[in-house]
């Protein structure tokens, strides 16, 4: 499968994307991204957007980083970790 063009809606915003993942696939993640920032502004109502979509990337970080250890271990994930401190490091360098 080759490179397609995908657009999908998060907060009534319109995005297109460019990827060779499954149409479904991706979809399904928006999905599930606008279902954690909606839980988060139920909570707090007068949350703005670009906040509830800031916490909503942390609680599926850490969702993930439990996986992660349940999968590796702690080890792993602290390389991990250590990688993409490097990585955030270099990029802000470039900036």
């Amino acid at each position: 499968m080759g490179e397609e063009y995908i657009t999908f809606q998060v907060l009534n915003e319109r995005f297109t994307i460019k990827t060779d993942v499954e149409e479904e696939y991706l979809l399904s993640l928006a999905d599930y991204l606008e279902k954690k920032i909606q839980a988060i502004k139920e909570k707090i109502p007068t949350l703005s957007n670009i906040k509830a979509v800031i916490f909503a990337a942390i609680d599926i970080i850490d969702e993930l980083n439990k996986e992660k250890k349940k999968k590796f271990g702690e080890d792993a994930v602290r390389i991990l970790s250590d990688l993409s401190d490097s990585l955030a490091a270099v990029i802000e360098e470039q900036e």
